[in-house]
């Protein structure tokens, strides 16, 4: 997704997700004290979510680096995946898009969703989560697999960000991300 009118910031990702760290789109909200409105849907990072207002310090190569949500948006995301399927298998793809289909024909055609690496994540209202997850159960081909509470049949789902959770919050990790370390001169 791109976005003309915002600018790039990274954010820690979850424990175990392919990178350090997400790239994603944010708008200034307030250059002085580095506060940036999330715009985009993220599906690599815990606890931010998009229309999240984040704060940002500088690293020394110049990168903005998510370090806290100030403020949580009325949005829960939810990441989803096949539970043994390879991001490289062609199954994965086709998969995913018969799901995001059918989060769209069921919640509606403005659903957020972005897609990547062999996951989907979608952003929904806090009491649409049911119905969403009812979405992935529905859409499973394995429906009687159940050995992990956050699997349904063949769908591993994990909630990634939910507007309840505390803010302020700071970010696991973000001072070492990349191994960047935050310019000293940035403000606090």
């Amino acid at each position: 997704m791109s976005n003309p009118e915002g600018v790039r910031i990274l954010v820690p990702t979850a424990e175990g997700a392919p990178c350090p760290g997400e790239g994603i789109w944010a708008e200034p909200r307030d250059l002085r004290t580095g506060l940036y409105r999330v715009g985009s849907v993220t599906f690599l990072t815990d606890g931010v979510s998009l229309g999240d207002t984040v704060r940002c310090d500088v690293a020394r190569d110049g990168m903005l680096v998510a370090v806290e949500v100030v403020e949580r948006a009325p949005h829960a995301t939810v990441v989803f995946g096949l539970a043994d399927g390879e991001p490289r298998d062609d199954v994965v793809p086709r998969r995913l898009i018969e799901l995001d289909t059918a989060i769209r024909d069921r919640l509606g055609p403005t659903i957020p969703a972005e897609g990547g690496l062999g996951l989907l994540a979608v952003c929904v209202p806090p009491d649409r989560l049911g119905a969403l997850l009812e979405v992935a159960m529905a859409c499973s081909t394995s429906r009687d697999r159940n050995d992990e509470e956050r699997i349904f049949g063949d769908w591993y789902w994990h909630l990634a960000a939910h507007p309840s959770w505390a803010t302020p919050e700071t970010l696991r990790g973000s001072t070492l991300l990349l191994n960047r370390d935050l310019d000293p001169r940035a403000s606090r």
